[in-house]
Formats: structure tokens, C-alpha cells, sequence
């Protein structure tokens, strides 16, 4: 009986210290981008130039595959293979068009991560701020596991998850236009 006890132990010890690490390394990831969307946004270029430079982020560190295919819905099996590859790329540019619009949220400073949860195995949502000389900006983070490394599958700004509002906007205008997956793409490359 206290065997077993001690195995629950240290298996419980060892269940702590890798999530322990997980939150450690997402943490030092999302460390790691912040300072580059900053300064996306501190610097002084073009709408069409600060897009680029953040579509150059979306790809490096989103996992666009699992954004895009989220923001279906119930529509995602659906999907032309044949489409795959220019929705995903026009979903990434979406994205960066979004954090261009929204621009002046990531002006800050720098970035203070304030808490970090697992949600699942592979699952974790970062709670953080953007620190401006006199002000903060909440922002939150959804990081995903492929293996080894975490990618970004959402981020909160303004009170909004942006691929929630993706999935919200896609679906309506595929139920509008009877799961025609045209119409999407038409009206994504119309919005690059």
C-alpha cells in the first residue's frame, strides 16, 4: 500500500513538472514574438508594408492550418481539397489585415504575462499586457502543441478572439450563400 502511494506520488511530481515546463516554455514563446509585433507596430511604414510584416508573423508562428479549418465550422469538411492551400494563405493575410487594423493595441512597450493555465494536455492560454508608459492593455493567448513546439491558435484583444470572430463572419456568409465555398474565397481575396 505505501508503494503505491509513493508511485502515485511521483508520478504526480512528474505530471506537475512537465506541466510546469510547458507553461515555463510557452511563457518564453510568446516572449519571444511579442517584441516583434511591437515593433511591427512602433515602426513607421505603409498599410500594405505593416500587413506584410505581420502576415510574415502569422506564418512563422500561427498554426494556420487549425485557425483556418476552425474558422469553418461545420463547414470545414467541406472544403475543397483543390482550395486548401489559397485558403489558408488568404486566411493568414485575413489575420495580419486584422492585427494591421488594430495596430494601435500593440503599440505598447513591452509585454507582461500575468498568468498562464493549461487547458488541456495541449492547450494553454497566456493572460497578458501590453505595458505603455501610462496604461495597460489586456490581452490573452492560445497556444497549441504540435509536438515539441507551441504555435498561436488564438489571440484576445479588445475583448474579442479573433478566430472566433473568423469562424462567426465565415459561417454566416457560407449558410448565406449555401455552403458555397466560392463565395468565400471570392470574398477573402476581394478583403486582400
Amino acid at each position: 500500500m505505501a508503494t503505491a502511494f509513493v508511485i502515485a506520488l511521483i508520478g504526480m511530481a512528474a505530471t506537475s513538472n512537465a506541466k510546469t515546463r510547458d507553461l515555463i516554455s510557452a511563457e518564453r514563446y510568446i516572449k519571444s514574438i511579442a517584441p516583434k509585433a511591437i515593433a511591427i507596430a512602433r515602426r513607421k511604414m505603409s498599410k500594405t508594408q505593416r500587413t506584410a510584416r505581420y502576415q510574415r508573423l502569422v506564418r512563422a508562428h500561427a498554426a494556420l492550418p487549425a485557425i483556418a479549418l476552425f474558422s469553418l465550422g461545420k463547414y470545414r469538411n467541406k472544403l475543397p481539397a483543390r482550395n486548401k492551400a489559397e485558403y489558408y494563405r488568404l486566411v493568414g493575410k485575413f489575420m495580419a489585415q486584422f492585427f494591421t487594423k488594430y495596430t494601435g493595441q500593440f503599440e505598447g512597450k513591452r509585454i507582461k504575462i500575468t498568468r498562464s493555465k493549461k487547458r488541456g494536455p495541449r492547450d494553454i492560454i497566456l493572460d497578458a499586457d501590453i505595458l505603455y508608459d501610462s496604461k495597460k492593455n489586456p490581452m490573452q493567448w492560445r497556444l497549441i502543441k504540435r509536438g515539441h513546439r507551441f504555435k498561436i491558435f488564438d489571440i484576445k484583444l479588445l475583448g474579442i478572439w479573433l478566430t472566433l470572430q473568423m469562424r462567426s463572419q465565415f459561417v454566416t456568409l457560407l449558410r448565406s450563400n449555401n455552403g458555397d465555398f466560392n463565395a468565400l474565397l471570392a470574398q477573402l481575396r476581394k478583403s486582400n
